[in-house]
């Protein structure tokens, strides 16, 4: 891929990667305080870990939208640590295991918001 400008390659990247610039993080509306109904168990942690990561811990961040039902949709991948070894992808499907109330701790619906969603695996201490 040739890019003629910064801001070109900029915006190239961040298209393939799924990222928004920082003015549409900055609109996104997000839930501090879900209440979870569901939340994976240590097993689909287990089975979800990725071999790449050869069980060492690490963390993912995730950037989900919130359907009417709870359900967590259009995520990607906002961090990972140690990156190159699946982190990321794991996270992501993970992330289907997820649900939480319509409304958060404080009372206001869920639906179409956002959240930073931290999945932290810790090998070690399954």
């Amino acid at each position: 891929m040739t890019c003629k400008t910064a801001i070109t390659c900029a915006a190239v990247a961040a298209a393939l990667t799924g990222a928004l610039p920082a003015a549409a993080e900055e609109t996104r509306d997000y839930v501090a305080r879900p209440v979870w109904t569901r939340t994976p168990t240590i097993s689909d942690m287990h089975n979800y870990y990725p071999v790449r990561a050869g069980g060492a811990g690490g963390q993912a961040v995730l950037d989900c939208q919130i359907d009417a039902g709870g359900s967590l949709s259009n995520c990607v991948v906002r961090g990972e640590t140690p990156q190159n070894v699946d982190l990321g992808a794991a996270a992501l499907k993970l992330s289907r295991l997820f649900r939480m109330k319509p409304k958060d701790a404080d009372g206001a619906p869920v639906a179409d918001r956002w959240l930073a969603l931290p999945i932290k695996w810790a090998p070690g201490n399954w």
